[in-house]
């Protein structure tokens, strides 16, 4: 939350804008997409909050390990934001350490996202 707080409130002191202008005004429209899917990310991992206090209610209708899986699309979309709009990506070190968190992260994801559809199932059968 502090970083897009921070970012939103600095870019309206420097322009007057207001979002998505102001977004726009920063990144150019040809990577306003890479915004777009940080909002979108920042939205999920929101919503993770208030879903989880349903937990046990989505795990018996089959639907947590779909939670599950937005929150790893959420990740990836960070990600590729980050690799995106990362002024730092300039340093042949930064982009490496970047690819390098990439390559470690796809496994991550995906070996979270199977064992949440793996806890689901077994879950699903015992109730």
């Amino acid at each position: 939350m502090i970083h897009p707080s921070i970012f939103l409130v600095q870019r309206f002191l420097d322009t007057g804008l207001l979002p998505p202008e102001s977004y726009i005004s920063y990144v150019g429209s040809y990577r306003a997409w890479a915004v777009v899917i940080a909002i979108a990310a920042l939205v999920t991992f929101l919503l993770y909050d208030v879903l989880k206090h349903f937990r046990s209610k989505l795990i018996a209708r089959g639907i947590w390990p779909y939670v599950g899986l937005l929150q790893a699309c959420a990740m990836a979309a960070i990600f590729i934001h980050g690799l995106t709009l990362g002024t730092s990506m300039i340093s042949d070190y930064f982009m490496t350490w970047w690819i390098f968190l990439g390559v470690l992260l796809v496994p991550c994801l995906v070996v979270q996202v199977v064992r949440d559809f793996k806890v689901s199932d077994r879950t699903k059968t015992e109730v």
